[in-house]
């Protein structure tokens, strides 16, 4: 969420709210040969200042959605807005704040990658690099890639593990590898 919030990025990215024109869909759709198994992607749900931030692949996303709409899963939204001070080893907290520990180390990142792609002259280059896209076309394609490199790094250098519940026991891993909760101040 940080690189898309980033103000570099925001303001370049295609629009995609819809319109009487094109009332149904307005988004970037990109291929890749060969193709990226098992990328991740992440989206939100809830309301207000607490959100439930779920990061799904095609194996997954259904028990995802389901999760999302469960007692369960508001429960946990429930708890944290209750106590946004909850700590909870399977269901983190980020505080969209600064101070958080998790939030000043993403922001850092995010803010290192989004100058990197628009300020510098290699961003530049890669962003021109992408066929019959536009800037911000180009963009939101080469930040996700990034996004799945880097990952598909951390993994391969085992800082990180490859969450089970995105893979091949996506129908019985447990899903809490893949939620946590993202409070947002009120502005």
């Amino acid at each position: 969420a940080l690189l898309w919030d980033h103000p570099l990025v925001k303001a370049r990215l295609p629009e995609t709210a819809l319109t009487l024109k094109q009332p149904y869909w307005r988004g970037a759709v990109w291929a890749m040969y060969r193709e990226r198994s098992g990328s991740a992607g992440r989206t939100e749900t809830g309301t207000g200042g607490t959100k439930l931030v779920m990061v799904w692949s095609d194996p997954v996303v259904d028990r995802l959605n389901d999760f999302a709409k469960s007692d369960q899963a508001k429960a946990l939204l429930t708890a944290v807005e209750a106590n946004p001070t909850i700590v909870r080893p399977d269901f983190p907290v980020i505080h969209d704040r600064r101070g958080d520990r998790l939030h000043d180390p993403s922001r850092a990142i995010a803010d290192a990658v989004a100058r990197s792609l628009i300020e510098s002259d290699e961003g530049r280059a890669i962003l021109a690099s992408v066929p019959n896209a536009n800037e911000g076309e180009a963009l939101l394609i080469m930040a996700h890639e990034l996004i799945w490199d880097v990952a598909d790094e951390l993994v391969a250098q085992k800082l990180i593990d490859y969450p089970r519940a995105l893979g091949p026991d996506a129908a019985t891993a447990p899903l809490t590898p893949l939620l946590y909760a993202r409070v947002v101040p009120a502005s």
